[in-house]
């Protein structure tokens, strides 16, 4: 299977994905922290297993592993506000706009990635 049958066939889960968290958050769940609670409870064993199988290399700088929580953090948080729009907007709405968050990537590596090159010693 091809890269691109692969990347079609992700987006069409992500798709279906969408549309029956759709109807989990405004029809059937009390809350978009009830949805975000049993998905956090269901993505546990699989988050446990690769950090188990995939550790984080030793020698890795602190503050690279809290850029890596505060990373998670910041989808958490991004996640719970999409769900709380979600609970009350059209699909067909709000994911078009969550899904331009690769111009909003685009803008923000032209002011921090300059600033972000390894030095002669390979540091960041």
């Amino acid at each position: 299977m091809s890269w691109t049958a692969l990347l079609f066939l992700a987006t069409a889960l992500i798709a279906a994905g969408t549309l029956v968290e759709k109807v989990l958050v405004s029809k059937r769940l009390p809350s978009a922290q009830v949805f975000l609670g049993w998905f956090t409870l269901a993505t546990l064993p699989h988050a446990l297993v690769m950090s188990y199988l995939y550790p984080i290399p030793e020698g890795v700088p602190l503050r690279y592993v809290f850029v890596i929580v505060a990373g998670g953090i910041s989808w958490g948080i991004a996640a719970n506000l999409i769900y709380r729009v979600l609970r009350n907007a059209e699909v067909s709405r709000v994911w078009p706009i969550v899904n331009i968050n690769p111009v909003y990537v685009a803008i923000m590596a032209v002011f921090l990635l300059p600033h972000l090159q390894p030095t002669a010693e390979g540091e960041v």
